[in-house]
C-alpha cells in the first residue's frame, strides 16, 4: 500500500481485545440480525410445510374451487 503514494513501508495490525467479558455477555443480541432470523425462518420453511399438511382445517392438498 505504501507503495502506491511512493513509500517502501510495511503495514503493521494490532488486534487488542478490550473486555472479553463484555464481548460474550452480549451474545444474544445476534437475534437481532435480519440477516439470520431470515435464515432461521427459511430453514424451518420445509417443515412448516409439512405440518400444515396434518392439520385439521387446513386448505393444503385439498383442490382449489
Amino acid at each position: 500500500m505504501g507503495a502506491h503514494f511512493g513509500q517502501d513501508c510495511e503495514v503493521d495490525t494490532q488486534v487488542v481485545c478490550v473486555d472479553k467479558k463484555r464481548q460474550w455477555s452480549k451474545w444474544t443480541n445476534v437475534w437481532h440480525s435480519s440477516a439470520i432470523r431470515s435464515s432461521v425462518y427459511m430453514l424451518g420453511a420445509p417443515y412448516r410445510g409439512v405440518r400444515s399438511l396434518f392439520r385439521p382445517g387446513s386448505s393444503a392438498g385439498k383442490p382449489a374451487g
